[in-house]
């Protein structure tokens, strides 16, 4: 196929990606972790108050600070506006974000996390080689809280309570449990020295069959949610560490879930006042839900399973839409805790505007929304009447947006992309939707076609299959790096000529529980049905041929694997990181206490489970059991140092593939994430997949 192209790779690659905002302590700095070819780089910018809306912003603000290296995490210090512990390249520093300049406040050969200020600005908590650190800043003296902090997937949270006297963490006492564990760095000793900090731990035993992993201070309270470890039963508790009973009080049930399909993760997010804030899904949409602890422990005590109705309890969101951003947003407090900011996808199912609800001793008396503003808005934080969040639109990658929720004006504050115009070609997505072979349900995605697109062109098409599976494409571009990213691809094949569909197939969000929930018990087959339907329903375009592939990452990378060895609905597939073999990867997940709980409900058990009908879910919906009817051409990309599904996957499906003298293609790249990071390498991963793709797809 001859053209003119106009969008590439190299103008994919220019694109930045950034982490969730944070403000300073005074409210008059953000700051951000930016990702820009390989690079992880802290940066803080001032931003003056605006009463009108501008979100073009030619240039980076020339007062912006930066700070360079493989940053991972940053915490602003209460008290010193200019102030923020950064951890880069493993170390701890303390960044002057007005100057620049930077002192290291730890170094070790392992590497530090989960950053947390005491609300004096005193004191840094962090953790390190499983350690939990106390630093003081002025005198320089560090402290050693606790040797036993849990090896999480990701940072292990660190959160001290409101007054300063308890900081909570999680603990692992032995290879099988986790613990939340509430110390009191103050406590006095016994006088021989052995007195324990811990004030209050709970340590679900095995009889117990529970794990409590999410937690948030409301006041003097700690609340938690404890889950069942098959991932269907959720109470959430509320426990004082200087009383109830501490250290041995399990604490009271405020609020409970159940649903045998399983159980997204807790989202909650609490206030000094003893207010939480819980998005749930009781409803069969997820919806935000305000709880005054004090009086909820009133009415619920002595209830075992109390519901999310009754005194102590305000709906603030209700109605066939989400209040969720994504599976990793929460709603944020503001100062006085009267307000609340959240978003939903009420006005467009792709799409997340952000909201804010005014609360009046437990009634919604307002509700003010940025509605003209189309696009997805996630990660909200407040300062004073302004609130930080990350937003992308249709045309625009997700950038760092400060909304005035006074002015109602927004303000865009940092540049994803140095082109712009470079993206404003990109076809306006179309919301296309299709019934279901399977179960007749109705599947729903976004099409993306040329703009000279016509009857009668003959044209490739491609599916994109997103990740987790708890994730949604949206209208437009993706506020995560992964999917802005692909999303960008997307462009790049369109305007190679090709047809894309971003498939939402069940298992993602945005379209109720019902919908998330599709694939229970039925993990490559309902999924696989709605991929194979997407292909049908991009032959039946008036400008597409007969010849559709698929490519998908992660959990898409799956489905892949899963269409190449169990259909021939596809004419070429592209497996990026994906799974082959499901009882691997849940064993790999649960060990980390990661998401392993979803994976057990959706497989209505573990892997080592004697049931046969477990036995078989994991044998249907694992492609290594499939692959001998490997008949579609395959192409597996994998980086050796991927967290999230281990590079043995890509180990097992070369193996057996091999083994049986299937014809397939592969390409692995060491010390690559997850989601490969190296310019180098995304050049060398598009040099060989748009070959492959062309090779099968365009005549």
């Amino acid at each position: 196929m001859t053209r003119d192209e106009r969008f590439g790779v190299d103008e994919v690659l220019e694109l930045s990606t950034y982490g969730a905002p944070s403000w300073n302590d005074d409210g008059t700095r953000v700051g951000y972790e930016q990702f820009t070819d390989g690079e992880t780089a802290f940066v803080s910018r001032p931003v003056a108050r605006f009463e009108e809306t501008a979100l073009a912003l030619d240039a980076p603000d020339a007062d912006a600070t930066r700070l360079a290296g493989e940053v991972s995490e940053h915490d602003w210090r209460p008290g010193h506006p200019d102030e923020v512990a950064v951890v880069r390249d493993g170390d701890l520093l303390l960044l002057d974000a007005v100057t620049g300049d930077a002192d290291t406040l730890a170094t070790s050969s392992a590497d530090h996390t989960s950053p947390s200020w005491h609300p004096d600005g005193d004191v840094l908590a962090y953790v390190r080689d499983r350690s939990l650190w106390l630093h003081d800043v002025e005198s320089g003296t560090t402290r050693e809280l606790a040797d036993d902090v849990a090896e999480l997937f990701g940072p292990t949270p660190v959160e001290w309570r409101e007054d300063g006297r308890f900081v909570a963490t999680l603990t692992e006492p032995d290879d099988e449990r986790l613990a939340l564990t509430v110390y009191e760095p103050g406590r006095e000793t016994d006088a021989d020295g052995t007195a324990s900090p811990v004030a209050w731990e709970r340590t679900p035993g095995p009889e117990e069959q529970v794990v409590a992993d999410t937690f948030e201070w409301a006041g003097e309270d700690l609340v938690y949610a404890a889950d069942a470890l098959d991932g269907t039963e959720r109470r959430y508790r509320a426990v004082r560490p200087d009383g109830d009973g501490a250290p041995y009080s399990r604490g009271d049930v405020l609020l409970s879930e159940r649903d045998d399909r399983g159980l997204p993760s807790a989202t909650l997010a609490g206030h000094r006042d003893g207010r939480l804030a819980v998005v749930a899904g009781e409803s069969g949409h997820h919806h935000l839900y305000v709880v005054d602890v004090a009086s909820r422990r009133e009415v619920a005590a002595g209830e075992s399973d109390p519901g999310f109705d009754g005194a102590g309890v305000t709906a603030v969101t209700a109605g066939p839409f989400e209040a969720r951003g994504d599976a990793l947003d929460a709603p944020a407090w503001d100062e006085s805790g009267d307000r609340v900011a959240y978003v939903t996808n009420e006005h467009d199912p792709g799409e997340r505007r952000l909201h804010v609800a005014t609360l009046d001793d437990g009634v919604v008396t307002a509700v003010d929304a940025f509605e003209d503003l189309d696009g997805t808005a996630v990660y909200p934080e407040w300062a004073g009447d302004r609130i930080a969040c990350l937003r992308a639109g249709r045309t625009d990658p997700a950038d760092v947006h400060v909304f005035d929720v006074a002015a109602g004006a927004a303000r865009r504050v940092s540049v994803a992309h140095p082109s712009p115009e470079s993206l404003s070609w990109f076809p306006d997505p179309e919301p296309v939707s299709f019934e279901s072979s399977d179960d007749g349900e109705t599947v729903y995605g976004y099409l993306y076609a040329p703009d000279d697109a016509a009857a009668g062109d003959d044209r490739p098409a491609v599916v994109w299959a997103h990740g987790g599976p708890v994730r949604q494409m949206r209208r437009g571009f993706h506020h995560m790096r992964s999917y802005g990213f692909f999303h960008a691809f997307n462009h790049v094949l369109v305007d190679r000529g090709y047809v894309v569909l971003e498939l939402n197939y069940r298992g993602g969000i945005g379209y109720g529980r019902d919908y998330e929930t599709g694939i229970h018990h039925a993990i490559g087959e309902t999924d696989v049905a709605d991929c194979v339907d997407a292909a049908a329903f991009l032959r039946d375009h008036a400008a597409v041929g007969d010849r559709v592939g698929l490519w998908g990452l992660s959990y898409g990378g799956f489905l892949a694997n899963a269409v190449s060895t169990t259909t021939d609905s596809f004419d070429c597939a592209v497996n990026f990181a994906g799974i082959w073999d499901w009882r691997d990867w849940v064993r790999y997940a649960t060990d980390l206490h990661w998401a392993g709980r979803r994976f057990v409900s959706y497989f209505g058990g573990h892997p080592d489970d004697p049931d046969p009908a477990v036995a078989e879910r994991y044998h249907v919906g694992s492609p290594c059991e499939h692959a001998d009817d490997l008949d579609t051409p395959l192409f597996a990309l994998h980086g050796t140092d991927d967290p999230n599904v281990p590079f043995d996957q890509m180990d097992a499906l070369v193996s057996d593939l091999v083994d049986r003298g299937d014809d397939f293609e592969m390409a692995y790249y060491p010390e690559e994430d997850h989601m490969f990071e190296q310019s180098a390498t995304w050049r060398d991963t598009m040099g060989r997949v748009l070959p492959f793709l062309e090779a099968h797809l365009e005549t």
